[in-house]
């Protein structure tokens, strides 16, 4: 079984997933998009269910079902195992803000 993160550290991590969450508005993610999160955390090794019977992520300590209701997080794990969110008709990924400028390419119309 997997070990959580320090409590300093599970803290620093959810009080960094807090203020980004805040900063986009709160945004969930829709019902779609979280089940296929879930689908993701629930085969993943580094899934660990605390004494509540919680699922929790042993690499940011986060609860996975909050976590993966937010529309701002992303999956700590490298690769990511949860999908990016797509919008709109055309299904145009987001463009994040970390995300290097020579990674991007123009979207075509």
């Amino acid at each position: 079984m997997s070990k959580l993160p320090s409590r300093l550290k599970m803290l620093g991590n959810f009080t960094v997933a807090v203020i980004k969450h805040a900063a986009s508005g709160m945004k969930p993610v829709t019902e779609a998009q979280f089940l296929e999160r879930m689908d993701a955390c629930n085969t993943c090794p580094n899934l660990v269910i605390d004494d509540k019977g919680e699922g929790r992520c042993s690499l940011c300590g986060c609860w996975v079902e909050a976590k993966g209701s937010w529309e701002s997080q992303n999956c700590p794990d490298k690769p990511s195992r949860w999908p990016r969110i797509k919008i709109g008709e055309s299904g145009k990924p987001l463009k994040l803000k970390n995300e290097r400028k020579d990674d991007n390419t123009e979207a075509s119309n």
